[in-house]
C-alpha cells in the first residue's frame, strides 16, 4: 500500500468510496446471515459498516449495534436507509464516522463483525487489537476476507495470515473456514471465495 499514515489512508479511502460502483451492494452478504448468529440481547460492533447492511439486519433482529465507517458518503447512504426502519430499530443503531484504529468505545460488545475489511487497511493487527479492546471477556469476533485479491484490495489474505494476525492480537480460541458464497432464495451474492475466522477473546 502506498499510503504511510492513517490520515493519508482515510483521505484515500474516502476518495475510493466516492466511486459510484462502490455504492451498489445494498444487500447483506448471505454468508454473514448464515454464519453470524448472535445470541438474543448481544451487543454488536460492525467494523467497516459500509452502507449499513449489517446494521439494518441485526437491529431489526433486536440487537443493539454500532457501526464504524470512515467514509462520509457511505454513512449518508446508511443513514438514509436506516431512516426507513421502525423507530424501535432505528434507536438500536449508532454510526461512528471514524477510523477503526481511533474508535473510542463507550461500551463492551458481545460480538464484533469484521467482514471485508482486513484486506483494505494499513495494519490488520491494529484492527484486531481494537476488536480485543472492545469485546467483553469471552466475546467473539467474526472475520470474513476474500480468499483472492480483488480490485480494491491492498493485499491478498491467506489462512496463515489470519492465524498469525489473530495470534498477535491475543485471540485464544479460533476456528477457520473457507467457503464459496451461496445464492439462496434469489438472494444476490458475491461469487468470490471467502476465508472466515471465528475468534474468541
Amino acid at each position: 500500500m502506498s499510503v504511510e499514515t492513517l490520515d493519508a489512508f482515510a483521505q484515500r479511502f474516502r476518495r475510493v468510496a466516492e466511486i459510484p460502483v462502490n455504492h451498489r451492494v445494498t444487500w447483506q452478504r448471505y454468508y454473514v446471515v448464515r454464519r453470524f448468529r448472535p445470541d438474543p440481547g448481544d451487543a454488536i460492533l460492525d467494523m467497516g459498516s459500509y452502507l449499513g447492511n449489517n446494521l439494518i439486519r441485526y437491529a431489526e433482529d433486536g440487537h443493539e449495534i454500532d457501526g464504524i465507517e470512515i467514509a462520509d458518503c457511505y454513512n449518508q447512504t446508511a443513514k438514509a436507509r436506516i431512516a426507513a426502519l421502525s423507530e424501535e430499530a432505528r434507536l438500536r443503531i449508532r454510526i461512528f464516522g471514524t477510523l477503526i484504529e481511533t474508535f473510542e468505545s463507550d461500551r463492551e460488545y458481545d460480538r464484533v463483525l469484521c467482514c471485508e475489511v482486513l484486506e483494505h487497511v494499513l495494519d490488520p493487527v491494529a484492527i484486531l487489537e481494537k476488536a480485543q479492546e472492545c469485546l467483553r471477556p469471552g466475546g467473539e469476533m467474526f472475520i470474513g476476507v476474500p480468499a483472492v485479491l480483488c480490485r480494491t484490495d491492498a493485499r491478498a489474505v491467506t489462512a496463515p495470515d489470519l492465524e498469525a494476525w489473530t495470534d498477535k492480537a491475543g485471540f485464544r480460541y479460533k476456528r477457520f473456514e473457507q467457503i464459496q458464497p451461496e445464492n439462496v432464495n434469489g438472494t444476490k451474492e458475491w461469487g468470490v471465495p471467502q476465508l472466515l475466522c471465528f475468534a474468541r477473546k
